[in-house]
């Protein structure tokens, strides 16, 4: 690009009347000078224009579009790690007495069509219902028993390939 700009620079001032780069090289070298200066100026305007987390992440959610303009603290983005991926699973509370920290689980990404090995980390102590906002007595009652579902934490196997980076 500064070759470009120091090649049109010598065709101008040759094609000047009365002004010749090799009549008067000062010329020429001011010129050269503010070449560079827009040059370092459009570099670092394009070096503000990428975006780099601060760690390996997905992005979970976008609120800004390509070629809009963004002031200081707006948020862009919702990142979500990568390093410690992990998938909550409701499981119902007739079913719960068949899990236990450590069981094997296979997880079933429906988007991807795959399927990846893991195991259940953890078991809450309470229901989802219980662990919200709202109870199950401050809501609207109902006349039949509504199953409560359990959260359960399951994290990918390390040799696992969602692991390794088929989450992607």
């Amino acid at each position: 690009m500064l070759d470009q700009a120091e090649a049109a620079l010598h065709r101008t001032l040759a094609a000047s009347p009365g002004g010749n780069a090799r009549e008067d090289p000062s010329v020429a070298r001011a010129a050269v000078t503010v070449a560079r200066a827009k040059l370092s100026e459009a570099l670092l305007s394009l070096e503000r224009t990428s975006i780099s987390a601060s760690m390996p992440a997905y992005v979970g959610k976008a609120s800004v579009e390509v070629g809009q303009f963004v002031q200081p603290g707006q948020e862009l983005m919702l990142l979500v790690g990568s390093e410690n991926v992990s998938v909550i699973a409701n499981i119902k509370e007739t079913q719960i007495a068949r899990v236990h920290p450590g069981q094997r689980a296979e997880i079933f990404v429906q988007g991807r069509g795959e399927a990846f090995l893991g195991h259940v980390e953890s078991i809450a102590p309470a229901t989802a219902a219980r662990l919200g906002l709202l109870s199950p007595e401050e809501t609207i009652a109902s006349y039949g028993k509504v199953v409560q579902k359990i959260p359960v934490t399951i994290v990918p196997d390390s040799d696992s390939a969602a692991y390794s980076g088929a989450w992607r």
